[in-house]
């Protein structure tokens, strides 16, 4: 008997929620065991409970990340949310750089269904979204956004459409602002935002200013001959203070000094 399944995969609608441990390696590099033992008094205690309260399923666990469905989006966010909370309270009594903290992806979409696995571009998606939250932090397709209805206690930070990996499209994406310091991740997003948008309008203002003083100096600057006339001022000055009688020149001698063209010797007076 084959070991493969023949029969052909259910299809169904769910919400597709991928987590792991933000910087889990270096956490494992520092101390294995303790950080081991962390995360797997992490999941039996808190994770796993909160995703049977919601009626997930755990589809896989891989090292520090896990793949989990549920029935509805509202679930599936209301599941992150406790989570996160959940973890950063635990967190609280340990030093800043022990502590663990997950990032989390949730999408909406239709997947297939067999006995081992799931299946599906929506699955693809809602691992792009993880690799884009913050540690601590949860990343909303707008697919999942639109089916939550009424409040459930959190905000979100509209992040624009962005370009993911083995996603034709450009998807809009959300950060859930779910409490945890939510004044200075909005501060943080808004930024971000700001400075994204205002740099080709900096690098255009920057680009008008230079011109325009480049303009202002070309029409101020003194013009070769009204050069030579004060050049030729300063020395009648200089010539009178010592004695000196200095005359103008003649509009022909400025004339041709400025041609750059030596002045016609005239023989001497008969």
């Amino acid at each position: 008997m084959s070991a493969f399944r023949t029969e052909p995969p259910i299809r169904r609608l769910a919400a597709i929620l991928v987590a792991d441990v933000a910087g889990y390696a270096r956490l494992m590099d520092r101390n294995e065991e303790r950080t081991h033992a962390r995360l797997r008094l992490l999941q039996s205690d808190v994770i796993e409970p909160l995703i049977a309260l919601h009626a997930g399923c755990v589809i896989r666990l891989y090292g520090d990340g896990m793949l989990v469905i549920f029935p509805s989006a509202t679930a599936a966010l209301l599941c992150a949310v406790q989570t996160q909370r959940q973890v950063f309270e635990i967190g609280k009594a340990l030093p800043a750089e022990e502590r663990l903290q997950f990032r989390i992806g949730i999408n909406v979409a239709d997947i297939l269904i067999d006995e081992r696995e799931i299946a599906g571009g929506g699955v693809n998606l809602a691992a792009r979204l993880e690799a884009l939250a913050e540690p601590g932090g949860i990343c909303v397709s707008q697919t999942l956004k639109d089916q939550i209805h009424g409040d459930i206690g959190v905000n979100y930070l509209d992040a624009g459409l962005r370009r993911v990996k083995n996603i034709e499209r450009p998807v809009r994406i959300f950060h859930v602002v779910w409490g945890r310091r939510p004044a200075l991740t909005q501060m943080r997003h808004r930024f971000a935002r700001f400075a994204s948008s205002s740099f080709r309008l900096l690098i255009g203002g920057g680009a008008l200013v230079l011109l325009l003083l480049a303009l202002a100096w070309t029409q101020s600057a003194p013009s070769p001959e009204a050069r030579l006339i004060r050049l030729l001022s300063l020395t009648q000055d200089a010539g009178g203070a010592r004695g000196v009688v200095s005359r103008s020149p003649s509009q022909q001698t400025r004339r041709t000094m400025l041609q750059g063209r030596p002045r016609t010797s005239q023989g001497p007076p008969g």
